[in-house]
């Protein structure tokens, strides 16, 4: 993974890739314990209109990106 496209958890300290968000959405509620990449639903699809503030996901609905 490139460094550009990781971050690590700000609660659990745990590094994550930005372009997979299933991994995203996994440390929004973390409360701070390591989560176990092989065990999320994979969000695969997703589709956002340029220039709109939703993002649209099939497990999530939509999201605001706002």
């Amino acid at each position: 993974m490139n460094k550009e496209h990781k971050m690590n958890c700000n609660k659990c300290g745990q590094e994550f890739d930005m372009r997979d968000l299933s991994q995203v959405f996994a440390h929004e509620p973390c409360g701070g314990e390591w989560v176990d990449y092989a065990k999320l639903e994979k969000i695969n699809k997703t589709a956002q209109e340029i220039g709109s503030p939703i993002l649209h996901v099939i497990s999530k609905g939509e999201v605001s990106l706002n």
